[in-house]
């Protein structure tokens, strides 16, 4: 070895010949990225304490219904609050808080929540996450209605507010369907986008949104606040539940490819085992 070769430096020879980077191995291909990588992070995303999820909606729905119970012996204990609240619905505030209840109704619900699945889609291209994020909605509001049923407490007492909604509900009172499904839409919503660069924003529309629908219904004066309060627990607590048990199920049924593509996630899954 010649003396003016110095260690940790490359000789003439590696000049010469630069190390060439190795080619992947013959028959090996390289693994795909899902165009939608990030949707298993989000709606899709395994809960990390399930029971606790479960336990979680569990109580909730017994202390609403425990809720509704007491309510129902006397339906006017937040009647006050009622009242207050419908002062404000005088001039601009009345026409637009009028708008929004009336739009909300069934009908337009249906609508809201097939529009924010097709923006969904848009976003995710993966039908299963759609399906998941609209059934996560769906099946988190409609228990409301028999709940509805099941305590049958009456609407506030319209002969005691100034300005009462026009088209006065016939239903009952406990919990709010409006509240329970603008909770349910913005938890479905947060599923979906909660680690995207959308997160600011949607963290921002996920509480004004139902935000506004609270006011709405106690300015137009058609529930009690405690009817409010029923449908924020309720789909808080079960919005997550219903996630869970979605997720589980398409897990067991398909392949738990995100993208819902039941044979490429197979194939990916049982090379990854063998």
């Amino acid at each position: 070895m010649h003396s003016d070769e110095q260690p940790g430096r490359p000789g003439p020879e590696s000049e010469q010949y630069p190390v060439q980077p190795r080619e992947p191995a013959a028959g090996r291909q390289p693994e795909p990225v899902a165009r939608d990588a990030g949707t298993r992070a989000g709606i899709l995303a395994p809960t990390i304490h399930p029971r606790a999820v479960v336990a979680l909606a569990i109580v909730a729905a017994a202390a609403v219904l425990g809720l509704g119970l007491v309510v129902r012996l006397d339906p006017g204990i937040d009647m006050a609050i009622v009242i207050w609240a419908n002062g404000l619905h005088p001039g601009w505030v009345g026409a637009s808080t009028d708008a929004v209840y009336g739009f909300q109704r069934v009908p337009g619900a249906i609508g809201l929540l097939l529009g924010a699945g097709a923006l969904a889609w848009w976003g995710t291209r993966s039908p299963r996450a759609v399906l998941t994020f609209v059934l996560t909605v769906a099946v988190t509001w409609l228990p409301i209605t028999g709940i509805k049923e099941l305590v049958d407490r009456p609407r506030p007492d319209h002969a005691l507010l100034a300005q009462p909604f026009a088209s006065w509900p016939a239903d009952p009172s406990f919990p709010s369907g409006h509240t329970g499904f603008a909770v349910a839409l913005a938890m479905g919503v947060w599923f979906l986008v909660r680690r995207t660069r959308a997160r600011p924003i949607a963290a921002v529309l996920c509480v004004a949104y139902p935000a506004l629908i609270v006011c709405t219904v106690l300015i137009v004066g058609v529930h009690h606040p405690t009817d409010v309060l029923g449908s924020i627990v309720w789909s808080v607590a079960v919005a997550p539940a219903v996630r869970l048990g979605l997720v589980a199920a398409g897990d067991r049924i398909g392949s738990g490819d995100p993208s819902g593509s039941r044979g490429s996630g197979g194939s990916s899954r049982r090379s990854s085992t063998t």
